[in-house]
C-alpha cells in the first residue's frame, strides 16, 4: 500500500493485474466528523471530540453499538464534516476489503462499543492498519485517551 508518505508496498509492474481487473488501487479516506459545535476551540487545545469512518470506493465503514456499519455515502452530515484525510492507496480487491471487515466484526461486535476503549475511532484505526499498515492520526481519538486517565 502507498501511504501519505509515498511509500509503496507490493510488487510493481502490471503483468498480474490484467488477470484480475478487480485487483486495483483504491484510495482510502478518513472522514472525521465534529460531535460538538465547540470543536473549534476544543480542537485548538487538542481536545476535540470526533466521530470517524473509513471511506473506500464510495462506501463508508464505521462502528457503533450496533457493530460495524457499511453505508453508501457518508454517515455524518456534510456540515459536520471536520476533515477528510487521504490515508493512502490500498492495492487489492473489494473481496479483500470485505474479508478485513469480516475479521474486524469479531472484535467490533454489536454491543461492544465503549466511548473510551472501543469507539468508532478505534475501529477506524484498526481498519486503516489492516488495509494500509498505518493508523489514523492520534488527534482524532485523543479525547478518549484523556478521559481514560
Amino acid at each position: 500500500p502507498r501511504t501519505r508518505a509515498g511509500a509503496r508496498g507490493g510488487g510493481g509492474g502490471g503483468a498480474g493485474r490484467s488477470k484480475m481487473a478487480a485487483f486495483q488501487s483504491r484510495t482510502i479516506y478518513l472522514n472525521v466528523y465534529n460531535l460538538t459545535p465547540h470543536n473549534g476551540w476544543l480542537g485548538s487545545v487538542g481536545a476535540g471530540v470526533y466521530h470517524s469512518a473509513i471511506e473506500i470506493s464510495g462506501r463508508e465503514y464505521s462502528f457503533s453499538n450496533e457493530g460495524v456499519l457499511v453505508t453508501t455515502g457518508r454517515t455524518g452530515k456534510q456540515e459536520d464534516l471536520h476533515e477528510r484525510l487521504e490515508l493512502g492507496d490500498f492495492e487489492g480487491s473489494m473481496n479483500l476489503v470485505n474479508q478485513r471487515v469480516s475479521e474486524l466484526r469479531q472484535e467490533f461486535a454489536p454491543g461492544t462499543y465503549n466511548v473510551l476503549t472501543q469507539n468508532c475511532n478505534h475501529f477506524s484505526n484498526a481498519f486503516s492498519t489492516a488495509l494500509l499498515g498505518v493508523g489514523i492520526p492520534a488527534w482524532v481519538n485523543r479525547m478518549a485517551g484523556f478521559m481514560s486517565w
